[in-house]
C-alpha cells in the first residue's frame, strides 16, 4: 500500500501542477486576446466604424481594467459615438497618470469640442501644444477650434 499511496500523491501533485500552468497558459490567452480586442478596435476607428469599435472594445471591459490602451480606445470610441458620460469615466480614469500627456489632453479637448464646451477644449489643447509643439493632430485641432472660437 505504501507504494500505491506515494504514486498516488505524485500523480496528485502532476496533475495540481498542471492546473497551475493551465491556469498561466489560459491568463496569457486572455492578455493576448486584450491585445488583440484593443488592436482591432483601434484599427475600426481609424476606419471610422465607430460603433464596431465600441462594441468591440467593451469585449475586454476597459473600465474595470488598467490596460492604458483599451481605457483610451474606449473613451475615444465613447466619444465619436456621441456617449459622453462613459468617455468621460474613460478619461476620469486616466487623469492622474496621464494628465501631463499630449496625446492625452489632446483627446480631452476634442472631446470638449464634441461636446460644445469650447472654452475647456481651448484650455486642453492649448496645453498638448504647449506640451508637443510639433503633434499635427494637436495643431489640427487647435486650428479647427480656433476658427470657430474667438482667440481668449
Amino acid at each position: 500500500m505504501p507504494g500505491f499511496l506515494t504514486k498516488l500523491m505524485v500523480l496528485v501533485g502532476v496533475v495540481l501542477s498542471l492546473s497551475g500552468c493551465v491556469t498561466d497558459i489560459s491568463r496569457q490567452a486572455t492578455q493576448q486576446t486584450q491585445a488583440e480586442v484593443v488592436s482591432q478596435s483601434i484599427t475600426l476607428l481609424s476606419q471610422m466604424r465607430f460603433s464596431e469599435a465600441l462594441s468591440t472594445i467593451k469585449k475586454v471591459r476597459p473600465l474595470s481594467g488598467t490596460d492604458a490602451r483599451a481605457i483610451m480606445t474606449f473613451a475615444i470610441a465613447s466619444d465619436m459615438t456621441g456617449q459622453f458620460g462613459a468617455a468621460s469615466k474613460a478619461y476620469d480614469k486616466l487623469a492622474d497618470s496621464h494628465a501631463k500627456r499630449a496625446d492625452f489632453l489632446n483627446n480631452m479637448g476634442y472631446s470638449m469640442m464634441l461636446q460644445g464646451k469650447l472654452d475647456k477644449a481651448l484650455v486642453y489643447l492649448r496645453e498638448a501644444k504647449r506640451l508637443d509643439p510639433d503633434n499635427a493632430t494637436v495643431a489640427n485641432n487647435l486650428k479647427m477650434l480656433t476658427s470657430v472660437v474667438p482667440t481668449r
